[in-house]
């Protein structure tokens, strides 16, 4: 389940609420929950550990940002990038083919119904490749720009020397979303996964020694 609003009240995933997400005939999600104590104590927590990282060690911080970045985002930067060349050449061959098409309705090569026809389908197909660049371009500027996210994120790190509680301005400044997975145990040993999306630079994983050595 995904948490985006402050954190009040005891939380169940909204996917399984929703009718209308099945898979092969089951549930795209299961009915579990956590308790609003822990998750608060559990984010309130990582928080302040990432953002002690972030303040004592800067450049260890931005490299670790933007290598964790790196990694996830170079394949689905080029795939992008791929994607987005063959539609703009696929824009391109449909302005030739309306021009044909004209053409072709002029001379009276094709007849007006069928014109019409197959106009409509070229022009919902580039409406359609439109839409989708646009999504493309604002997503691989995102990403580029993920240099500038972490300045912003640091900028705002330093606003805050000690957070003794969470708020809900802190949080939405902070983070984009909590993501709570189902548990791995159900009864004995319970064992619960929590990601934390921070605002602009995504997940932060801490080296394991630092976070030994500071706590």
């Amino acid at each position: 389940m995904e948490i985006r609003e402050y954190l009040e009240g005891t939380y169940s995933c909204s996917e399984y609420r929703k009718d209308v997400q099945f898979f092969n005939g089951k549930r795209a999600c299961t009915c579990h929950h956590i308790r609003e104590d822990a998750l608060k104590e559990l984010t309130l927590e990582s928080m302040r550990q990432v953002l002690h990282f972030a303040r004592s060690h800067e450049n260890q911080f931005v490299k670790l940002v933007m290598d964790n970045s790196l990694s996830e985002q170079k394949q689905t930067l080029a795939t992008h990038r791929k994607t987005l060349v063959k539609h703009k050449y696929r824009i391109y061959e449909l302005d030739k083919l309306f021009e044909r098409l004209y053409e072709d309705n002029v001379i009276g090569k094709i007849d007006d119904e069928r014109y019409e026809k197959m106009s409509a389908k070229y022009n919902q197909e580039q409406k359609d490749l439109k839409n989708a660049v646009a999504v493309l371009e604002s997503e691989l500027t995102k990403q580029e720009e993920q240099g500038a996210n972490v300045d912003k994120f640091l900028a705002l790190v330093r606003k805050y020397t000690d957070i003794q509680e969470l708020t809900p301005t802190i949080v939405n400044e902070f983070i984009d979303r909590i993501i709570v997975y189902e548990p791995e145990n159900k009864r004995k040993n319970r064992r619960q996964r929590v990601e934390i999306i921070f605002n602009g630079i995504g997940i932060v994983e801490l080296p394991q020694q630092q976070i030994q050595a500071e706590t």
